[in-house]
């Protein structure tokens, strides 16, 4: 049962970092096992998950703030509408609670060997009604009920026109697809929007991606809240290759344990910050 709980975690977190390159190979050793004993080409893992500690709450809101101001701030949008929205998030008109729904929905992962590509979304309820956010693309839809014919997409910055047009205040709902229809919930390219700016520096994001997306809210807290090792206990390493140093650590394999401690003990103030307070909790157990 354990072990299950911990493949299925460890699963869902690859793969939701599965830009990384260093981590596709453990990403793809899921998708080989498939073949075991098995005579289905796809599967698929959910996991519930329930945001409630302030920091995530906090990020999700930032998150939300930012693609809006990216939007808002975006040369086809009209100048005075730019600055209404943008004033209204300054004076706190998008509050924190407004999200509330989006702190709780399920993780998906599911790979298809047929096709050999792997599917990753956070699905989440507002009033009862479906959402899913494809972590891949930034994409977020509305289910279609039975019989329903699905809309053409609109983009966020259709959505804040809409709401300015019909007066609406700047809600969470009024960031959602209609029924059927889907919207990019990502930044805008090359907004100078100052919180959008912020928050790529919150979820460290690389100078290469100019978008920022739910992938990097939910990728970025499963890497400060989850942290999964290996059922054996062998030796710790003593000598590594300097290499090592800069790649990124999985801490399902506790041999690399030493690296990221001696990184954060040789790093910045805030990285020196962490390594004391890692250092104070060992010796208090």
């Amino acid at each position: 049962g354990k072990s299950n709980l911990v493949h299925a975690l460890r699963l869902v977190r690859l793969a939701v970092n599965h830009t990384d390159s260093t981590r596709r190979p453990l990403l793809d050793s899921y998708s080989d096992a498939v073949r075991v004993g098995s005579r289905d080409d796809a599967f698929t893992v959910i996991i519930g998950v329930e945001f409630d500690q302030d920091r995530e709450r906090n990020m999700w809101v930032e998150f939300v703030r930012a693609i809006v101001a990216s939007h808002a701030l975006a040369p086809a949008l009209p100048q005075e509408r730019a600055l209404d929205f943008t004033d209204a998030m300054v004076v706190g008109a998008f509050p924190g609670e407004s999200i509330e729904a989006l702190l709780r929905g399920r993780l998906v992962v599911g790979h298809d060997r047929t096709v050999g590509r792997w599917q990753v979304a956070y699905e989440f309820h507002v009033d009862e009604q479906p959402f899913r956010i494809d972590l891949s693309t930034g994409w977020i839809t509305c289910a279609v009920t039975a019989g329903g014919e699905p809309s053409a997409n609109r983009s966020l910055r259709d959505l804040l026109t809409a709401a300015a047009d019909e007066g609406r205040p700047l809600a969470f709902q009024a960031l959602l697809p209609a029924e059927g229809s889907a919207c990019g919930w990502h930044s805008s390219p090359g907004s100078q929007s100052r919180l959008a700016l912020k928050f790529a520096g919150t979820v460290h994001l690389d100078g290469e991606r100019q978008q920022v997306s739910a992938r990097d809210v939910i990728a970025t807290l499963l890497e400060e809240g989850l942290v999964l090792t290996a059922g054996d206990r062998s030796p710790p390493r003593v000598s590594f290759d300097l290499s090592e140093t800069t790649r990124s650590i999985d801490f399902y394999d506790s041999d690399t344990l030493p690296v990221e401690l001696w990184r954060l003990k040789n790093g910045n103030r805030s990285e020196q910050d962490t390594y004391a307070r890692v250092r104070e909790r060992f010796e208090r157990q």
